[in-house]
C-alpha cells in the first residue's frame, strides 16, 4: 500500500481544497487581542495541531472518496453535517477501526470546525465522540500483551547485536535503530508523540559528557516540560547509531541536500512518523513473543514494573510515565522526583534482566577496533 494512501492517511494539507486551506491558516495564525471574529481557542499544543489536521484530512479523504466532497459550499466547517459524519463513522467501523480510534478523528473532526467557526455549536460531535469512546470494548485484554519489562530490554540488545550478522548495510541499521528504539521505550516509557519527534539538538543533547533527552511543555499533553537522562547502558548504542547506522538509513533518501535533525530514520531515509514507529515495535515483538506490544504498551509494562517489583514506590509510577494526577499516580511531582522515579526505575529493569548487553558489547568494541 502507497505510504500516502489516502484511505489510510487522509489527504495532507497541501492538498486540501483553497478554502480549507486558507481557514485552516486563519484559526491558527497569531490573534489579535480587538478582532472579535478570531478564534477564541487557547494556544495549542504542536500534537493538538497534528491530530486535528491528520482527523479532517482523513475526513476529506473519505468525503472525496465517495463523492460527497462539494467544493461550492460556503463554508469548509459546513461539510461536517451529522449525515456525513454518521456515514463516516460507519465507513471507518467497516474497515475494522476500533472504537477509541473512531472517538479520537471525531474529537479531531470538532477541534478543526470549531476552531474554523468558533460561532458555530459543534459540541454534538465531541458528545457523539464521548459516546462511542465510552461505548468502546476492548478486543483484546492488554495483559495479554505485556511481556517482562527484561525481556523486552533483552529483545532491543538481541536486535542491535543482530544489525552487525544481517545481509546489507541498511537491514544491519534498521535492525539497530529498531532495538534502540526498544531498548530506549522500555526504560523511558515516552508518550508515542514525543517518542517519534524526538530531535536532536533540540531534545536530545549532550551535556557536559553526558547525553540527556528534554521534551518542552508545549510538546507534552501534560503541559509540563520533562528532562532525564538517557540511559547509562545505552550511550554506547546512541552513539554508535549516530555515527554508523543513522548516517547508513539517511543515504537511501532519494533526493540528497535534506537536513534531517530527527533521531529516528526510515528505510526511505526519511524522518519516521508515528505510525512508522509503532508498525515496526509491533512487528519485533509479534516476531518475538508471538504477539506485538504497541508502543503505548510499554508504559503500562513500565507501571506494572514497579508496581510488582517495588509496590512501595507505586507513587514513582507517576514521575515514570509523566502524569500530573491522582487518577494515575499522585497529583504533583517535581523535576528531580521524576528523574529520581526514572532512575530508580531504570535499576529495577537492570537488576531483572540476565545478558544482553554484554553481547552487544563486545560487538561494538570489535566494530571500534575494526
Amino acid at each position: 500500500m502507497p505510504r500516502h494512501d489516502p484511505a489510510v492517511t487522509g489527504i495532507p494539507e497541501r492538498l486540501w481544497p483553497a478554502a480549507d486551506r486558507e481557514a485552516w491558516r486563519r484559526a491558527l495564525a497569531p490573534r489579535d487581542l480587538f478582532d472579535v471574529t478570531a478564534s477564541s481557542r487557547k494556544q495549542w499544543k504542536v500534537n493538538t495541531v497534528r491530530h486535528a489536521t491528520y482527523a479532517w484530512g482523513g475526513f476529506l479523504a473519505w468525503l472525496e472518496r465517495t463523492g460527497r466532497l462539494n467544493l461550492d459550499v460556503c463554508g469548509p466547517a459546513e461539510r461536517a453535517t451529522r449525515e456525513f459524519l454518521a456515514a463516516y463513522v460507519d465507513s471507518l467501523r467497516e474497515r475494522g477501526c476500533a472504537d477509541n480510534t473512531i472517538a479520537s478523528k471525531l474529537e479531531g473532526i470538532a477541534q478543526f470546525v470549531a476552531s474554523i467557526d468558533p460561532e458555530g455549536n459543534w459540541a454534538w460531535i465531541t458528545r457523539a465522540a464521548g459516546r462511542v469512546r465510552v461505548s468502546a470494548v476492548l478486543v483484546r485484554d492488554p495483559i495479554d500483551r505485556i511481556q517482562p519489562a527484561a525481556e523486552v530490554l533483552n529483545l532491543g540488545f538481541e536486535l542491535m547485536a543482530e544489525g552487525f550478522e544481517t545481509r546489507t548495510p541498511a537491514e544491519q541499521s534498521a535492525a539497530f535503530r529498531d532495538g534502540l528504539m526498544i531498548a530506549l521505550l522500555v526504560q523511558r516509557p515516552l508518550r508515542l508523540a514525543n517518542f517519534t519527534h524526538l530531535t536532536l539538538g533540540r531534545d536530545i543533547e549532550c551535556v557536559g559528557g553526558g547525553w540527556r533527552i528534554r521534551i518542552p511543555g508545549n510538546q507534552t499533553k501534560t503541559g509540563e516540560a520533562c528532562e532525564f537522562a538517557w540511559p547509562n547502558n545505552l550511550v554506547g548504542p546512541l552513539e554508535s547509531y549516530l555515527r554508523v547506522h543513522r548516517p547508513v538509513l539517511i543515504a537511501l533518501r532519494k533526493q540528497a541536500g535534506e537536513h534531517l535533525p530527527q533521531l529516528w530514520i526510515s528505510g526511505k531515509g526519511r524522518a519516521m512518523g508515528v505510525d512508522g514507529v509503532a508498525v515496526h515495535i509491533k512487528a519485533r515483538t509479534e516476531k518475538k513473543f508471538g504477539r506485538s506490544i504497541n508502543p503505548h504498551t510499554f508504559r503500562t509494562i513500565a507501571a506494572t514494573t514497579v508496581a510488582s517489583a517495588a509496590p512501595e514506590c507505586v507513587a514513582d509510577i507517576s514521575a515514570v510515565l509523566g502524569h500530573t494526577t491522582l487518577a494515575t499516580s499522585e497529583k504533583y511531582y517535581n523535576r528531580a522526583t521524576r528523574m529520581g522515579a526514572l532512575d530508580s526505575f531504570h535499576g529495577t529493569v537492570k537488576a531483572l534482566r540476565n545478558g544482553g548487553a554484554g553481547r552487544l558489547r563486545r560487538r561494538l568494541i570489535t566494530m571500534d577496533q575494526n
